[in-house]
């Protein structure tokens, strides 16, 4: 891993107020780095990205330090990368190697060199003290069950949302949301309300409800013989700042009205990353355990998902739109108890982070 310290074009980035810095994000897919320069925007830093001629990912700090053009205008000679404002070129180390009109290079012509690291089919950075940064810390694919047998992984693309990142953790911790925003509307009116319930589990807020739900279209098409009334549990975990792990698994209902034959289980791991301090990346995928082969079901999944997701960022963006500096909610209500617990547990690390600075 490579060793960094802050460089002066670095320090005139303004980074994201009020959100973890210390903590792995997702910086892009595997398939949007390559040969081509990638410019992004991370915790309010601008970045650029692109692989080596042997194919290793690097990131750097994405404005030149002698006038802050942008660097993924740049131009990439094999692992260099030449500023296109008057030609300086850089490693993908950051060190400058080349100012066309003087032969010594200030200590300061420098860029940072972000940790990288590659799992599954996403690109990971660090973006906080470079001390800090271990690896090891990166969520577990495997327990995301991405590329693990007996699933089938899709990578459902990158996204970008005119909100902050709160707002999604927000949304997707508040399972109670679902059958409003999700559902055809009055659908739900004629079937008890669904209980929501918060727990900890090893570390992590976990938020689970279920509930008897019709077989729509959509269903069916997933699970022909599942009848017209479903079984659904729904769960979100907070695995870290920048992840939520959601849940669905469709059973069969019992004449009781209580969950039967597992039918299926879809995981969708949302990887958040800030960009500002109100818009988000969201890196989608999602994996399950039936129909493994099938690959005629995608275009359904896929479309569903896309639905879902519009609907999602339609309100996160109308609810930035009319949002001050600071989230402030007027009420809350019992379903509301895992995202609290959980936005308190992303204060909780902002506070140590803000004292261990002012330290």
């Amino acid at each position: 891993m490579n060793n960094r310290t802050e460089t002066p074009s670095s320090r005139l980035e303004k980074p994201v107020a009020m959100f973890p810095k210390n903590h792995w994000y997702v910086a892009a897919r595997s398939k949007e780095v390559g040969r081509e320069l990638l410019a992004r925007k991370i915790l309010g830093k601008d970045l650029v990205l692109y692989r080596c001629e042997s194919g290793e990912p690097v990131a750097l700090s994405g404005l030149c330090p002698h006038r802050q053009f942008p660097l993924g205008k740049g131009t990439l000679f094999g692992d260099e990368l030449e500023c296109r404002y008057h030609g300086i070129t850089f490693g993908p180390s950051g060190e400058c190697l080349r100012i066309p009109t003087q032969e010594s290079i200030p200590a300061s012509c420098r860029l940072t060199n972000y940790p990288l690291v590659e799992k599954w089919e996403w690109l990971w950075i660090w973006v906080g003290e470079p001390e800090l940064a271990d690896s090891t810390a990166i969520p577990d694919m495997n327990d995301l069950r991405l590329g693990e047998e007996g699933w089938r992984a899709m990578d459902n693309g990158t996204f970008r949302f005119e909100s902050r990142i709160q707002l999604s953790i927000d949304n997707l911790m508040d399972l109670s949301h679902v059958y409003a925003l999700h559902f055809p509307a009055g659908l739900m009116r004629d079937i008890p309300p669904p209980k929501v319930h918060s727990e900890l589990h090893n570390n992590r807020w976990t938020v689970t409800t279920e509930t008897p739900v019709p077989a729509d279209e959509f269903t069916k098409t997933l699970f022909p013989d599942c009848g017209d009334v479903v079984y659904s549990k729904f769960s979100s975990e907070f695995v870290s700042p920048g992840l939520v792990k959601a849940v669905i698994s469709t059973h069969r209902m019992n004449a009781d009205f209580t969950p039967g034959e597992e039918l299926g289980t879809l995981i969708f791991p949302h990887a958040l990353t800030p960009e500002t301090a109100t818009s988000t990346f969201l890196f989608m995928a999602e994996t399950r355990n039936f129909s493994i082969h099938d690959t005629s079901i995608e275009p359904a999944l896929l479309e569903s998902n896309m639905r879902i997701l519009h609907e999602d960022m339609e309100a996160l963006e109308l609810i930035e739109s009319h949002t001050s500096a600071e989230i402030e909610y007027i009420t809350s209500v019992r379903a509301d108890a895992g995202a609290l617990r959980v936005k308190k547990v992303i204060d909780e690390m902002i506070a140590a982070e803000s004292a261990a600075n002012a330290g």
